[in-house]
């Protein structure tokens, strides 16, 4: 019953997450960054989805974060984990390009951001479906 309690828990986490990263992807993706300003607010816009996709992320693999964390912090977390991920990091130098004052071209942070948001979405998605079976695992 615990587990289950437990388990629901972890899925509405994980879910309240997903919801308010999708929200900030979406108005990213419909902003026009034809400003200064609107650049910005897009990067803000992209770094505020990916941290919630991390969290969601982080929530399904059963790791404890807190809410003063930011993103560059639980993707060191994640990426302890993901040797892949780290090697796309290393290779396409991800926390410089994602950094709020990165003087990088906005469809290259975009092509980052989006892989590593399907990443995310794609752990995320695996991590929730076997959820019940890694709660009756043997510790």
């Amino acid at each position: 019953m615990l587990n289950q309690v437990l388990q629901q828990r972890i899925i509405e986490t994980a879910d309240e997450y997903h919801y308010i990263a999708e929200d900030q992807w979406s108005q990213a993706i419909e902003l026009q960054p034809e400003s200064e300003e609107a650049e910005f607010e897009f990067r803000r816009l992209v770094r505020a989805a990916l941290l919630f996709y991390t969290r969601a992320y982080l929530a399904l693999d059963m790791v404890e974060t807190d809410a003063e964390q930011e993103l560059e912090e639980l993707l060191e977390i994640v990426l302890e984990h993901q040797e892949d991920l780290r090697r796309f990091f290393e290779q396409n130098s991800v926390l410089a390009l994602l950094s709020e004052e990165a003087n990088t071209n906005l469809s290259q942070v975009f092509a980052v951001a989006e892989t590593l948001r399907g990443y995310l979405l794609e752990r995320s998605n695996q991590l929730a479906a076997t959820l019940g079976t890694r709660f009756s695992a043997p510790s």
